[in-house]
């Protein structure tokens, strides 16, 4: 609501000089109609999708037979596939100009989002059943009661095309032109990983023991991004300044967690380990706010 509310106040202010400048702006659509730039800030949340977490060995994990989990986003049962944090804001800047005619428009966009938090409590799970390795056992050793939880970080560089109507065929409604907006873009997306963790409540004691153990340290990781989007956009008449609003379906790219781990439980105190790597896909639906300003 911040956001919309900076975006909305930022495109009344800049709007509010047009009458003033009409006839300037007039003369200058005519000698720039044939190839525009544009420059275009926006911001907007995620909501992420089912993520697809995965790891490949169960007896590392704790994950030797089917647990029950108790998480917000996730009511599955097979422990192995889990959801991304409810939702992640996000900023961008896209620059662009008409691509052979003025109905496509062309531009390159980075993005930087707000982390994803991954979290997931687990009951009635096994202990890893794996052989003993000298010093370091197999895999961590928790209790039947643990949480799990790391952080997503997320960046990306797009090519974009976006379809859009020129402006003598849009809907005029009051002085404003509203078209119908169609895109979509390819890129590379950045994830990095941090913040990975286990805690277990040893509750076979008299009293509960809380135990940390299967630290890891941050990884990044590159991949393919794409998005689809479709959305409306409203621009005043003679205005180089534009307020747009969009859904999005973006897909980020894959991510892992590194493959050597710090355990801490009673059997391997402080001692590294390598076993697999957790995995998965970044997928979302996005709600997006844009003011697109001509040049």
């Amino acid at each position: 609501m911040k956001n919309l509310c900076l975006l909305l106040s930022a495109f009344c202010v800049a709007t509010t000089n047009v009458d003033a400048a009409k006839e300037m702006s007039s003369n200058r659509h005519e000698e720039v109609s044939d190839a525009a730039w544009c420059a275009t800030v926006y911001t907007g949340g995620a909501f992420s999708m089912t993520a697809g977490i995965k790891n490949p060995s169960a007896v590392q994990f704790n994950q030797g037979a089917p647990v029950t989990t108790d998480n917000d986003n996730d009511n599955d049962s097979s422990g192995d596939n889990s959801k991304l944090g409810k939702m992640s804001s996000f900023i961008g800047l896209a620059v662009g100009r008409q691509f052979f005619t003025e109905w496509l428009h062309a531009s390159v966009s980075y993005e930087f989002y707000t982390p994803f938090n991954y979290n997931k409590y687990n009951t009635g799970a096994t202990l890893a059943t794996g052989p003993l390795a000298t010093p370091v056992a197999a895999g961590e050793i928790l209790a039947n009661k643990y949480d799990r939880s790391f952080q997503l970080n997320h960046q990306s560089a797009l090519f974009n095309l976006e379809f859009c109507l020129p402006e003598n065929w849009s809907w005029d409604v009051s002085g404003m032109n509203i078209s119908p907006v169609l895109g979509g873009g390819v890129g590379v997306g950045v994830n990095t990983v941090t913040n990975f963790q286990a805690v277990g409540w040893n509750s076979g004691t008299a009293l509960p023991q809380l135990q940390l153990t299967t630290l890891s340290q941050p990884k990044t990781k590159a991949g393919f991004a794409w998005q689809v989007n479709a959305g409306i956009n409203f621009r005043p008449e003679d205005s180089d300044i534009s307020f747009s609003l969009a859904y999005r379906f973006y897909e980020g790219g894959k991510f892992a967690t590194q493959r050597v781990y710090m355990l801490n439980d009673a059997t391997n105190i402080g001692n590294e380990v390598e076993l697999s790597a957790w995995t998965g896909k970044l997928r979302t639906n996005q709600f997006v706010m844009c003011l697109d300003f001509q040049f």
